[in-house]
């Protein structure tokens, strides 16, 4: 689903997928737990060049929206939050609920 299922494999964002925000989760993970293994000895400033290579072309273009400080651009948190904030709109699940049910429609 993701590319992200081999435990050595390169974390990847699915940016393609009909629910942004469970493939997010899921990239997020792979993320972590890259950063927290291989790249632990790396400084974080190293792990979000890092991360913005993971999350590929589009990504970078949503990335290239945001106006960030000079210590908010070295703090992988920023990142997370703020790709979170993209993808959250934008899932499956946002819109089901949105919907009304058909039990609660009115009938004339």
């Amino acid at each position: 689903m993701d590319g992200n299922s081999s435990a050595d494999s390169t974390p990847k964002m699915d940016w393609s997928s009909s629910d942004l925000l469970i493939v997010w989760k899921a990239f997020k993970q792979h993320c972590e737990f890259t950063c927290g293994g291989p790249l632990k000895q790396k400084r974080e400033e190293v792990k979000c060049n890092y991360l913005m290579l993971w999350v590929r072309d589009k990504g970078r273009e949503i990335y290239s929206m945001w106006e960030l400080g000079a210590d908010e651009a070295k703090k992988l948190s920023t990142y997370y939050t703020k790709y979170e904030a993209y993808v959250k709109p934008k899932s499956i699940r946002v819109f089901e609920k949105l919907q009304v049910p058909p039990e609660s429609s009115t009938r004339g």
